[in-house]
Formats: C-alpha cells, sequence, structure tokens
C-alpha cells in the first residue's frame, strides 16, 4: 500500500476556501476535487487555484455522498482516501502526523482532532450515535482541548469532516449512500463499520481546523434551511445502529430540540423559514420509514 493519500473535495461554489486549503497541504499527495456543478464561473475560478497534476470532476449536484463517490472512482484502489470538507484546513505537520499514525497503527479509518479555530474550542474529539434518538454526538464540542496526546484513541463515530480511510476500508465500506444527498453520511459509514466490526480512531496531535457551517450558509450568514431539512430527515433515512422503532418514538423529544436550536442559533426573521425546514425533513422521513425505503 502507497502512503501517499488521494485527498478527495467535494466543491459547491466554495473555490476560496479550497485555494485555502490547498495552501496548507504540506505533506505528499494526490488531489481529486468534484464540482457538484455550481456554475460555469465557479469551474473557471477552480482551474485557476488548482495545483498542476491534480483531478477536478464536475458533474450534476447529487449531493456529498455522490461527489466522495465519484472521487474515490477516480483515485487508485491502493492509497489511502482522505474526504476532506472545503471548509477545513490541517495545521502545519498535521497532515504527515495522520497519515504516519495511519501507517504505523494499520488504522483503518482515523480522523485528526478537529477545532473550532486554532486555538478554538474543540470541533470533534471522537463522539458516537446515540443508540436511541440516531443523533450524532462530538465529543468535547465546544471545551477546550487540556493535553494533545500521541496514541490514536477510539470512537464510535468519525466525522466526514477529515475522514482517512485505508484501502481495505475503502473496499468494505465504499460507496456512500447518495440517498442521503448531504448530513449523516459518516454516521452511516460508522455504523456500518462497526457493524462488521472496523474500528475508528482520533489521531490526537494530528489537528484541523474547521469553519463550521461555511459551505452550508446562506447570504445572510445563519444555516441554510436545506442544513435543518437533511438534519432532520436523515436521522430517519440513514441506515444506522440505533433502531428505527427508537428513532421514531424519540421524534417528538429531537423535533422540539431541534426547533430550540433555531430559535437560540437563528436570526428572529428566519425562524418560520427554519423550523419549517425542520418540520418538513421530519415528516419526510417519517414517510419514508413507513414505506420501508
Amino acid at each position: 500500500m502507497s502512503s501517499r493519500p488521494t485527498i478527495a473535495v467535494v466543491n459547491y461554489a466554495s473555490h476560496k476556501l479550497i485555494a485555502s486549503l490547498i495552501s496548507r497541504l504540506d505533506h505528499e499527495h494526490s488531489l481529486v476535487i468534484v464540482d457538484n456543478f455550481s456554475s460555469e464561473d465557479e469551474l473557471a475560478s477552480l482551474r485557476q487555484v488548482l495545483p498542476a497534476g491534480a483531478k477536478l470532476l464536475a458533474q450534476p449536484n447529487a449531493g456529498f455522498a455522490a461527489g466522495v463517490n465519484a472521487a474515490w472512482s477516480a483515485a487508485p484502489h491502493d492509497s489511502p482516501l482522505l474526504i476532506l470538507n472545503p471548509d477545513a484546513w490541517f495545521t502545519p505537520g498535521s497532515l504527515g502526523r495522520l497519515i504516519d499514525a495511519a501507517s504505523e497503527h494499520h488504522l483503518d479509518i482515523a480522523s485528526p482532532r478537529i477545532l473550532q479555530s486554532r486555538n478554538g474550542p474543540i470541533w470533534f474529539d471522537g463522539g458516537r450515535i446515540d443508540q436511541r434518538t440516531g443523533e450524532v454526538i462530538h465529543d468535547g464540542y465546544g471545551s477546550h482541548p487540556i493535553n494533545i496526546g500521541h496514541e490514536p484513541k477510539r470512537t464510535e463515530f468519525v466525522s466526514g469532516c477529515a475522514l482517512y480511510l485505508s484501502p481495505r476500508a475503502q473496499e468494505l465500506l465504499l460507496p456512500m449512500n447518495e440517498s442521503l444527498f448531504m448530513y449523516y453520511e459518516d454516521a452511516e459509514l460508522s455504523s456500518r463499520a462497526a457493524r462488521i466490526g472496523l474500528p475508528a480512531w482520533v489521531v490526537p496531535d494530528a489537528v484541523a481546523i474547521h469553519d463550521e457551517g461555511a459551505t452550508s450558509r446562506s447570504s445572510t450568514d445563519t444555516r441554510s434551511p436545506l442544513f435543518y431539512y437533511f438534519q432532520a430527515r436523515n436521522r430517519l433515512y440513514a441506515d444506522l445502529n440505533a433502531t428505527l422503532v427508537s428513532r421514531k418514538l424519540s421524534t417528538p423529544l429531537v423535533l422540539a430540540r431541534s426547533i430550540a436550536r433555531v430559535l437560540r442559533h437563528e436570526r428572529a426573521a428566519k425562524h418560520a423559514l427554519m423550523i419549517r425546514a425542520v418540520l418538513r425533513g421530519t415528516a419526510h422521513g417519517l414517510r419514508r420509514s413507513e414505506r420501508g425505503v
């Protein structure tokens, strides 16, 4: 197996973020950008920022999973695949530390520790899927890391923000489920990995920064209604270890929490729009679960 990873980035109108991401890649790699067709101007802008040798694929917008699957199809399958959000980047030396740790410890699925800013609080340091509700929980979210540590640590859930997959993991877990379109693809992948006994890991001394929501905000700098819709829908769509019965029974509780989140974090003028997105997503998820498809 080659230790040179293929870095896969799914783009939708994010060429400025991708330019910043590329400038911080300090480890040997191959690069595949999949543009979920945003515009001809965006494609032209991407071509200007991509380094020589990078692959640029354009396709209709079929969602995040479809973009990852296209990048995986274009990458050599004897090398690791690193899925990276456009709004994420590695601190100096961290990409190499992630690759080295995966090689040394024979990790099939791994993530760096992910912070909200360079010296900011934790965004992801491991996590789990609530076995009753199907909600994803990030360990340590919002707290500041006390120590870095060097040894990889087990996690039940690994985020798709910066997701390392060995060739073995790719063979067993890809392609991703394209029906989800966006959100919960990583939760479903983590659940499937757990069912086949493939452990996931966090490498604490490999650190990435994630500008949470930079690619899912509307022009008014709030979350997009699509965020709330697909979060609500895909909790019921995804193939999770949390049973569908328990997820359906917990829906009133989850719905109340989602609406509270909208009221707490979104501008008052957007409350009705975002709450409608939550309600629509929940209704569509419940209808699909009743059909059993």
